[in-house]
């Protein structure tokens, strides 16, 4: 069999079981936005917390939205050197796993900004969205910024 055959024939099973293949993204309408930032100025957080540096409750207005979640947050770390995770929940779910992905090391006495994206389904009706930091280590927070922005599928 040709390789030409086998492709649209395994793009063809993950459209039947419902699975999106690897660099295909569906069409989304933006029915609306909500954009935030600040500066926590050096705000203290102790290693294995989850600290929330923003929240904010969104409406879906249709029996189903997507929510397309991005988080940017700059911290400054005076003693150890350890990871770090943006962390995202909606509705006190996980969009990732606990923790979210790991930013990477945090250098000691120096500054460093992660950025986060994902997405998360939500039916009809009001949703809390909440964005935090989870050190292993004690860190200072600064500036932040998150976006959320609803759609429709």
């Amino acid at each position: 069999m040709r390789i030409s055959k086998i492709v649209p024939a395994i793009a063809g099973l993950a459209i039947v079981a419902g699975l999106q293949t690897p660099g295909y993204a569906s069409e989304h309408e933006v029915l609306k936005m909500y954009v935030n930032s600040g500066d926590l100025g050096k705000l203290q957080v102790p290693p294995g917390t989850e600290t929330t540096f923003d929240e904010t409750t969104i409406h879906c207005p249709q029996d189903t939205c997507t929510l397309a979640l991005s988080a940017m947050l700059e911290i400054h770390s005076a003693d150890y050197q350890g990871e770090w995770g943006i962390v995202a929940m909606v509705d006190g779910q996980y969009v990732d796993s606990p923790y979210g992905p790991y930013q990477g090391y945090e250098p000691i006495a120096s500054y460093v900004t992660g950025n986060w994206q994902g997405n998360y389904t939500v039916s009809k009706g009001p949703h809390t969205v909440t964005f935090q930091i989870y050190p292993q280590i004690s860190v200072l927070l600064d500036q932040w910024s998150d976006t959320v922005i609803i759609t429709t599928p």
